[in-house]
């Protein structure tokens, strides 16, 4: 099956379009359609390494994050049989830093994209995978909130800038993000009793960001949609499960489809390696590997305030 991935057409839709879990557009059509559940992660280990390439310059980042886009990714989803419809690399935002993310869109069918999600995890060290779905068949509980910015400006610098931006306006929306093509999506997710880790209502959150849009100077910015998705993380504690049960659990694979996944996370662990010698990543004074903070794509960490603003 030919590899997909560049297919811009297709990943770059504005998920403006898709209007059945809008509430700012004519009413949905009652014919639900299945479309595309979307996957978001890095290619940076949030394990394994004392490497922090924050710092580090966002091209060599986005080099590392576009081989692994390209091929590794794909090998990942073979392993668990699950076909990707596109996949592309993207600014993505996590605690206030920027860094390239991988945007990935699978087929409509939760246990196949928690399977995914779960040989990504395990496989390049995560500790959250995020799986969104924006036209939910049942209605979605996550409110989210798409910043547009004029045609062509909005690159990983500004992107940055304005999540550094929207941040001080509110701790609360200093989460993460995505962006796609002149947008930035700003998800308001919550734990599993529905408290958000934003500390702030979803009313709150549409508020604040659209205070961040109207009061961000360098260019023009507008809140252009607000609508309810599903929003899922798929994660593993590596503090209290440094094997990664919790990705085994949702994997569900024999002996032999688990050395697979392993020889991959080999695999990983060797091109990342590669990465930090080609590029000089923080590598002095200690050798790897040893044990890095915990990150991962919004990372189901509390960031804002109690949620009672």
């Amino acid at each position: 099956m030919p590899r997909l991935s560049r297919m811009f057409s297709l990943l770059l839709l504005p998920l403006a379009l898709i209007a059945c879990s809008d509430d700012e557009g004519p009413p949905a059509s009652p014919t639900y359609t299945p479309d595309f559940i979307q996957m978001s992660y890095e290619a940076m280990p949030g394990v394994g390494f004392m490497v922090d390439s924050t710092d580090d310059p966002y091209g060599e980042r986005e080099a590392f994050t576009a081989e692994l886009e390209s091929a590794f990714v794909a090998d990942i989803l073979a392993a668990v049989n699950v076909d990707d419809l596109a996949s592309e690399e993207a600014p993505g935002g996590y605690q206030s830093d920027t860094n390239p993310s991988i945007q990935t869109r699978l087929p409509e069918a939760w246990a196949d994209a928690t399977r995914a999600a779960a040989a990504i995890g395990v496989v390049m060290l995560q500790w959250s995978v995020l799986l969104t779905d924006f036209t939910p068949e049942a209605g979605g509980e996550t409110r989210f909130g798409v910043v547009t910015f004029p045609e062509g400006k909005l690159d990983e610098a500004l992107a940055a800038d304005f999540f550094a931006h929207a941040a001080k306006v509110d701790p609360g929306l200093g989460g993460g993000f995505f962006a796609f093509a002149d947008s930035m999506y700003f998800l308001n997710i919550g734990d599993s009793q529905g408290a958000p880790f934003s500390g702030l209502d979803d009313d709150a959150f549409v508020a604040k960001l659209g205070e961040a849009a109207e009061s961000f100077a360098p260019v023009p910015a507008e809140i252009t949609q607000s609508g309810l998705c599903d929003a899922r993380f798929v994660d593993n504690d590596w503090n209290a499960l440094p094997d990664g049960d919790s990705y085994w659990e949702a994997l569900g694979v024999d002996e032999a489809g688990k050395a697979e996944l392993l020889a991959l996370q080999d695999e990983y662990r060797t091109l990342f390696q590669q990465a930090v010698t080609e590029y000089g990543w923080d590598m002095a004074p200690d050798p790897m590997p040893k044990t890095s903070p915990p990150r991962g794509f919004w990372g189901g960490h509390r960031f804002g305030l109690a949620a009672s603003r």
